[in-house]
This record gives structure tokens, C-alpha cells and sequence, in this order.
């Protein structure tokens, strides 16, 4: 959730991106409506992780990592002088490729060290519905995903950018209750709509 803000804060300072005070009290709002959904109480049988500060820095860690991230991205599709005014039109399916196939050579000699890799042929040779299912979970998440994403840095700021892909939460709830059926304390439905009326006033800034 604090993605957002991070990738506002960072915008500020090396894209000059200003965002006006509706666009601020908008993702304001809509982070207050992730925090909602997020750090929804659970019974007492859900809730047995202990709280560890170690996970919150290695957390806020990977919210910095995907912020500076965004930035970067935001780069590429700024202008390039050395185009001659033509502008860094990158395609957004070739940016995710680049992107992807660069964390791929870069965690598998990773893993590879720590003795955390396995054989996916191996593996889902003996699981096909695993192989399935997360075939079309990576085809949704990392491909469409990924592309989605920066397809909207090239065309809106960073920071409300950020926010919008930060209401993965809400976009949930109803796949948790129908599908799944989980149920859903009032504070998680208060906290949807309190991220879309966020999500709106963005739109309307």
C-alpha cells in the first residue's frame, strides 16, 4: 500500500510530475481504502502469524523496489533528444519482455546459489492442474499484468498510476466471495468503496 505514495514522492523529485491537491486527496483516499481491506481484522483461528519487523523492512523494501521501478519504467517513454523530437516510442508488450526476461536470468543464478531451485519440468510432470493453473496465472499476473502496467505509466503520472494498480485488494474481494466463498467482514466492503470513490476522484482531478 505504500507503493503509491513512494512512487509519488520519487516522482516528484526526478520526473517533476506535480500532482494537484483533488489528485492527492484521491489517492489518499483510495490508500486509505487498501489499508482498510488489508489490515482487516481476522478470527482468532486466520490470525497466527506473529508480527515480525524484520517482514514489515523486507515489505517496505519491496515498496521502494517496485516504485524505483516505476520510475525507470517512466523513463523509457519520456522523450529521447537522441531520437531528434521522435519521441521513446518502446512498445509495452517489448518493455514487460525485457523486463521479465531480465528478472528470470537474474533469480535463477540466485536461487540457484541458495540451493532453492527446482526442475519445473520434473515438478509439473507429475502435477499437470499445478502447470495449469499457474500457466494461466502467470499469463494474467506477469504478462497482461506487468504490460498493463506500463502501458498506464506511459500515459498517466506515476503516482496516480500506482495507485490505481494498488487496488489489486478491492479487485479481489469479489473473486474471494463468490469463487471461493470466503466471507467478508463489513470493515473490507466499507474499505472498496472507500478506494473506488478514491480511484474516482483521480479520475476527476
Amino acid at each position: 500500500a505504500a507503493v503509491p505514495v513512494l512512487s509519488a514522492i520519487l516522482a516528484y523529485f526526478f520526473l517533476n510530475e506535480i500532482i494537484s491537491y483533488l489528485g492527492m486527496f484521491g489517492m489518499l483516499l483510495t490508500i486509505a481504502g487498501i489499508l482498510i481491506v488489508v489490515l482487516e481484522k481476522k478470527s482468532a483461528e486466520q490470525n497466527n502469524i506473529p508480527f515480525n519487523k524484520l517482514g514489515i523492512f523486507y515489505g517496505f523494501l519491496g515498496a521502494l523496489g517496485q516504485a524505483t521501478g516505476l520510475i525507470f519504467a517512466k523513463y523509457v517513454f519520456l522523450e529521447n533528444p537522441a531520437l531528434e523530437g521522435q519521441g521513446g516510442e518502446l512498445n509495452g508488450f517489448a518493455a514487460s519482455f525485457i523486463r521479465l526476461f531480465s528478472a528470470s536470468i537474474i533469480i535463477l543464478p540466485i536461487a540457484s546459489t541458495f540451493r532453492r531451485y527446482k526442475n519445473p519440468i520434473s515438478i509439473y510432470s507429475k502435477d499437470k492442474y499445478s502447470a495449469k493453473v499457474i500457466l494461466i496465472g502467470t499469463i494474467f499476473g506477469p504478462v497482461l499484468g506487468i504490460t498493463g502496467s506500463l502501458i498506464a505509466i506511459e500515459y498517466a503520472k506515476v503516482g496516480i498510476a500506482s495507485t490505481l494498480m494498488a487496488t489489486m485488494p478491492i479487485i479481489m474481494l469479489p473473486i474471494a466471495r463468490f469463487y471461493f466463498k470466503e466471507k467478508l467482514d463489513w470493515k473490507a466492503i466499507i474499505g472498496a468503496f472507500v478506494a473506488v470513490i478514491g480511484a474516482a476522484i483521480i479520475f476527476l482531478r
